[in-house]
């Protein structure tokens, strides 16, 4: 019956796009990107009108069914506007009281789950999310055609953080745990809105790598953690997060049965993996080099200018670079600037000596520490002049995350959602039920006509759709 309704109002504007297509086409001035260009506005303007006429004709059937009629009274019609990527759609639905209750409902609303003075449909709200994970708050706006200030997105990406609550979302494999797994950590210098400079701390776990080509390889599995973690509680916090993602994906056992190897810039903070994890630690290695290239300065290039340094320092020759560095700081020509600058270099190589060397070991895959501070964190908070505060760039990190994580934001939004609205239904519940220490028959009577109703409303939810209940 319904589907009959939609089928020919749809065919009737379709028809009616048509002739408008056909005698566009061969208009004198029409070029194939006009064409195109019309045909998405149309396709657009299409869905808007048939999405109004179906929650209007949904809305229709649910007026009709018998326990609305019976448990309900219609009060009034009520307009509402949202904003969807298809545009801005208008629809009128039924206002409702209770007859027994006097409680006013839109029960269409419960039915699609549309929020409550929300004007953003929540799609569309993630999609603007998306663009400022990569983008200014202001670009995201002028992409999404500025039907939202820039502070609402702001404010959106704050709320989704604040729903999700900085969850491990995990997928859990049902593969055969990997024998090693790479845990790679470094840090980005943020500034804040106060003027101060902080860290932003990323933390990625992975497989390991699969070359794709020659010159370029991805990584296996990656699943990325970022966040400002201030102070030892923040640390504390971080490295449980590492092994509560290690646990839930690989198993209970995965943190003592699988290899796992730490590759860091060994700062201070980084350090403390050491005390949470069971890990093999390793010196990355593009600090490897740098340490090198300061500690002589750029000079001492021999075969093909190759830094000699460097080769000693990665075959393990630990008393060749002991010998170099008592000849370099002996020479009497070099000044004191440089001699500092040398002895830090060449003492962060020995210190380290041990971690430099477990690069050679035949299981470990190298590393991109560097690379990815700088694609997936520098890019967004500080490769261009800006301030932040803190709870922003938390938010910002969090969406840049979920997609590194490849999270399905919406599902997991929605999903949050409905286990809190679970949550305070149980509470206020158990509320009315602990109010009084003697319930009298008044209340029990009060309570079950409360729950029947809720449970009356979800099983005509269910319903709706179906014909033969419909026509009763």
């Amino acid at each position: 019956m319904y589907t009959d309704i939609i089928q020919q109002n749809f065919g009737n504007v379709l028809s009616f796009e048509m002739k408008k297509l056909i005698s566009k086409l061969f208009s004198k001035n029409t070029t194939f990107s006009d064409l195109v260009w019309y045909i998405r506005n149309s396709a657009f303007e299409l869905g808007r009108n048939l999405v109004s006429t179906i929650i209007e004709i949904v809305d229709e059937a649910l007026a009709k069914t018998p326990r609305v009629l019976k448990l309900y009274r219609v009060k009034t019609k009520r307009h509402r506007v949202i904003n969807t990527q298809l545009g801005v759609i208008e629809f009128d639905r039924t206002y409702y009281i209770n007859k027994q209750t006097g409680k006013y409902y839109f029960l269409l609303d419960a039915l699609l789950g549309i929020e409550k003075y929300r004007r953003i449909d929540l799609r569309l709200r993630v999609k603007l999310c998306q663009f400022a994970d990569s983008h200014s708050y202001q670009t995201a706006c002028n992409l999404c055609h500025n039907v939202v200030s820039k502070t609402s997105v702001m404010n959106f990406l704050r709320e989704i953080k604040q729903v999700l609550k900085d969850e491990i979302i995990v997928k859990k494999s049902d593969e055969k745990p990997p024998k090693v797994l790479y845990i790679e950590g470094d840090e980005d210098h943020v500034k804040y809105q106060d003027g101060s400079s902080h860290y932003e701390k990323m933390i990625y776990i992975h497989e390991g790598y699969k070359r794709i080509d020659k010159n370029r390889r991805v990584l296996i599995n990656p699943y990325c953690i970022i966040g400002s973690y201030s102070g030892s509680d923040g640390n504390e916090m971080l490295w449980d997060n590492v092994s509560l993602y290690i646990k839930e994906r690989y198993g209970e056992d995965a943190l003592t049965k699988i290899k796992i190897y730490f590759t860091s810039d060994a700062g201070k903070w980084l350090r403390t993996c050491s005390d949470w994890l069971n890990v093999v630690e390793v010196l990355d290695k593009f600090h490897i080099v740098q340490a090198c290239r300061r500690a002589v300065g750029g000079e001492f290039k021999w075969n093909k200018g190759n830094n000699k340094l460097k080769e000693w320092v990665f075959d393990g020759n630990w008393e060749m670079v002991e010998t170099f560095k008592l000849v370099y700081l002996s020479d009497p020509i070099l000044p004191e600037r440089r001699l500092r600058k040398a002895r830090k270099q060449f003492n962060y190589l020995l210190k380290n000596q041990k971690y430099i060397d477990n690069i050679r070991n035949d299981d470990y895959d190298g590393d991109s520490t560097e690379a990815h501070i700088s694609h997936w964190l520098a890019a967004r908070d500080s490769s261009r002049p800006s301030v932040w505060s803190k709870e922003g760039l938390d938010s910002v990190m969090f969406i840049r995350c979920c997609r590194i994580n490849k999270v399905d934001i919406y599902e997991e939004y929605c999903r949050k959602q409905a286990e809190n609205r679970k949550k305070k239904q149980i509470e206020k519940f158990d509320k009315r039920i602990n109010k009084k220490t003697t319930l009298n028959s008044k209340y029990v009577d009060k309570i079950h006509t409360i729950k029947s109703e809720n449970v009356g409303i979800q099983i005509l939810l269910r319903m709706i759709g179906n014909e033969k209940m419909v026509n009763v």
